[in-house]
């Protein structure tokens, strides 16, 4: 029975873990910092997606006298997605989930990484609209980001 047990407990932190790891996705760059970041705005643009918003979370910190290794948040906007999850009441709620967010910083090892959320698998928890709208942006961001990473 204990042996049972533990093999549940251990069946249960597995599939949780693997959860946690499908929540968000990171991936080395195959660029320094800063190149990373100027050449991910550069693909958004191309692609069509706009960057209403950039945060230096290095330097806000900064001013709060706390240290950390560059990071930078990028806020990325698609226009056409966006009004695609706006326009329909029943998707309207998922609108927590934007605009989209990329993360790019670096680690103690010396390189720098790139981070998003795995919006195909917030999107399936929405509704089957939003879902849909939900996996083209999941596919837009995975180019956008494929562009600097290993």
């Amino acid at each position: 029975m204990k042996k049972l047990l533990f093999l549940l407990l251990l069946f249960a932190i597995t599939i949780s873990t693997s959860m946690a790891q499908k929540a968000v996705f990171e991936k080395e760059s195959k660029m320094n910092f800063q190149e990373t970041v100027n050449a991910l705005k550069e693909k958004a643009a191309e692609k069509g997606w706009a960057i209403p918003a950039e945060h230096d979370m290095q330097a806000i910190l900064k001013k709060k006298d706390k240290n950390v290794l560059p990071s930078t948040i990028l806020v990325l906007c698609n226009a056409e997605f966006a009004y695609a999850l706006l326009k329909d009441d029943e998707s309207r709620k998922s609108q927590t989930l934007l605009p989209c967010r990329v993360a790019v910083y670096e680690k103690e090892d010396g390189k720098t990484y790139v981070a998003w959320s795995n919006y195909k698998e917030a999107g399936a928890k929405v509704t089957p609209k939003a879902e849909e709208i939900f996996n083209g942006i999941s596919e837009g961001l995975k180019e956008i980001t494929s562009t600097v990473t290993k």
